[in-house]
């Protein structure tokens, strides 16, 4: 069994790079160009993480306030945001930059490598610099500073659109999360400034560099690591291989991991696993019913599968069946935000909400069913709302009532307070 599945390795190879698809860190890592480096915005990133070292350890955690805070727990807060602000002039720096390319090799976060400080992992500085802009824009907010806000979020923005976005998974979802918090921030803007056109045209302007991921790409770097990381490992159980049996046929299994042909065959198999994956795929990579359906089926005959060279493919091999549908969640919420935006412009310029959305074609289509986003006018107001549908065990939350904008006229869209 092990063996013609390891003489198999070969061609499975050859097969996998015929499809295009990058097989080690390596061919990831070749995607990204030599650049000089007074054009890469990535050393200046490296110059912030240095200097976010320095401040207080753990002082992000001040900015997870609720809204029963103490007034002692919102000066902490207001401390840590302004100990921040050096740092936020090196990222406006670093933003100007045309690239954003790391010279050395981002730490990949896998089953194999010990978790490593946030200030050696750009993902993780990313994540916390992600808390203290997005706090610093609360901040901006309470104080009614929207140009200042706008700033910011443009800057936040900025970093999402130069960072990695296909390093890692994780750096993929915390990008996508960066580009969450600016569509909140900027939704908020929108509904207390109804009226101020160019607020409005500024959020609109920045709505539309919001940019989701492209989810095969990410299917590729969740193959690479899962692929190297077969190659590095020494033991099933460095990847969470549990094997329920008497300590000597344990010992046996990890040894016959070892043994010549195996770990190829398992190699072989988890290749052809992803092969056969991206062969599932519908050719339009927006077609998110048919993506999460592609991706369900094919984790549910890998449960099926309980063969031992089936293993780490039951350990390592399963793409993301839910990631089709949150990215087009994000995508509809992004659609409904451009149109209220333009529906806001037309009242603040006519005096009239649009009797229609105002920005046809894609825009104004549901991403996930392909239906046109339903808006309803009243005479103070409007609503837009997309559609929703229950998906079973594989359903995130929030899906099955798709996205709503509602906006009446003189009601605050809500008081700010430093949470999440």
């Amino acid at each position: 069994m092990f063996r013609e599945d390891a003489a198999r390795l070969p061609s499975d190879i050859e097969l996998a790079r015929s499809r295009g698809l990058p097989l080690t860190f390596d061919d990831l890592r070749r995607l990204s160009p030599k650049v000089p480096e007074s054009e890469n915005g990535a050393y200046l990133f490296i110059f912030a993480m240095r200097e976010l070292e320095k401040l207080p350890e753990n002082l992000d955690r001040n900015l997870r306030l609720g809204r029963n805070s103490t007034i002692e727990d919102r000066m902490w807060a207001e401390r840590a945001i302004a100990d921040f602000q050096p740092t936020m002039r090196i990222l406006e720096a670093a933003v100007k930059r045309p690239y954003f390319v790391f010279e050395t090799d981002p730490p990949f976060q896998n089953n194999i490598q010990p978790k490593v400080p946030w200030r050696y992992n750009y993902e993780l500085a990313f994540q916390k610099m992600l808390n203290f802009i997005s706090a610093g824009c609360r901040s901006k907010f309470r104080q009614n500073d929207a140009f200042g806000e706008l700033k910011d979020l443009s800057t936040l923005l900025s970093l999402a659109e130069h960072f990695p976005r296909y390093s890692t998974p994780n750096g993929s979802w915390t990008i996508i999360t960066a580009e969450a918090v600016v569509m909140g921030q900027l939704t908020r803007i929108a509904r207390r400034n109804a009226s101020d056109t160019a607020i409005l045209d500024r959020v609109a302007e920045l709505l539309a560099r919001v940019r989701l991921p492209d989810l095969y790409k990410l299917i590729q770097t969740e193959f690479v690591i899962g692929h190297e990381t077969i190659l590095r490992v020494t033991s099933l159980r460095e990847i969470g291989v549990q094997i329920y049996a008497p300590d000597p046929i344990k010992k046996a299994i990890e040894d016959l991991y070892q043994s010549p042909g195996v770990k190829q065959a398992y190699e072989a198999n988890f290749i052809r696993r992803y092969i056969r994956i991206f062969e599932k795929l519908p050719q339009d990579s927006e077609d998110w019913p048919a993506i999460h359906s592609a991706i369900a089926k094919m984790n549910d005959e890998l449960d099926k599968d309980k063969s031992i060279d089936n293993v780490l493919n039951r350990a390592l091999g399963r793409a993301d069946a839910v990631g089709p549908l949150v990215i087009a969640s994000y995508q509809a919420e992004l659609r409904i935000l451009q149109e209220a935006v333009a529906a806001l412009r037309q009242h603040s310029t006519t005096g009239k909400y649009p009797m229609s959305l105002p920005i046809p074609g894609p825009t104004a289509i549901d991403p996930l069913w392909h239906f046109p986003l339903r808006y309803m006018v009243q005479t103070d107001g409007f609503t837009i709302s997309s559609t929703g549908r229950d998906f079973g065990k594989y359903n995130p939350m929030g899906m099955k009532s798709g996205s709503v904008f509602r906006y009446t006229e003189g009601r605050e869209p809500g008081r700010m307070s430093l949470t999440y």
